[in-house]
């Protein structure tokens, strides 16, 4: 069958996004087939519009790996702006409700003078530091936050700080540049780490200033990201 895609991306995230309301299709299939890059179209993950009972739309998200995620901030960004301009929803100025696994989350669109909307803010709710909501393993559950905590990986101590906006991040902040730090090679690891049930998004992040951070991802079930 052929299927009609728009390819998107918000800061370098890039995604596959597909009107699935009418469709009963395997998407993690479909995720794992064209996401990847270089034999296909390639993206960081795959974004399905779906119908609701809770908001207007639902967005469901699946990883190139065919795993399906709670949420994203780029990829709600992107889907907001594919639901409005292809008149799924109508534009809402004032805030949009969407469906994600995370929750229903609003959105607020800004259009452009050309009638196309180039900017979209998020309403992620707060941060969640409580470790039964990251979740982690048991060894974990006893801390109140998991800030600096201390791992080892391959021989290398890093120091994470764990939070959730509707899914997991482990967060090291380190001194040397991060374009030094193999990301490539430990973010695979940290990923997978036992200490993380349902895996974990791992960023290494250098603080500029008081205004600014540069960092670095590794997204689970995707791997290397631009943001």
């Amino acid at each position: 069958m052929e299927l009609s895609f728009s390819k998107m991306h918000g800061c370098g995230n890039d995604y596959i996004v597909v009107d699935g309301r009418e469709l009963d299709l395997d998407w993690s299939n479909i995720a794992l087939k064209y996401c990847e890059r270089k034999f296909s179209v390639g993206a960081d993950g795959l974004l399905v519009v779906k119908n609701s009972n809770k908001a207007p739309v639902k967005m469901s998200m699946y990883n190139p790996d065919g795993s399906e995620a709670q949420m994203c901030g780029n990829g709600i960004r992107c889907f907001t702006k594919y639901i409005i301009e292809n008149e799924i929803v109508e534009y809402q100025q004032n805030g949009l409700l969407i469906e994600t696994l995370a929750g229903v989350l609003t959105v607020y669109p800004h259009k452009n003078s050309n009638g196309l909307i180039d900017t979209v803010n998020v309403s992620m709710g707060e941060p969640l530091f409580s470790p039964d909501k990251l979740p982690v393993s048991s060894a974990l559950l006893s801390l109140p936050k998991i800030i600096d905590h201390k791992i080892s990986v391959n021989d290398q101590e890093i120091q994470i700080s764990c939070v959730s906006m509707g899914n997991p991040h482990a967060v090291a902040f380190i001194e040397d540049d991060v374009d030094n730090f193999p990301l490539d090679t430990l973010g695979p690891i940290v990923e997978n780490l036992d200490l993380f049930p349902e895996r974990i998004n791992f960023h290494i992040v250098n603080v500029l200033d008081k205004t600014k951070i540069k960092a670095r991802s590794w997204e689970r079930g995707a791997g290397l990201t631009l943001a």
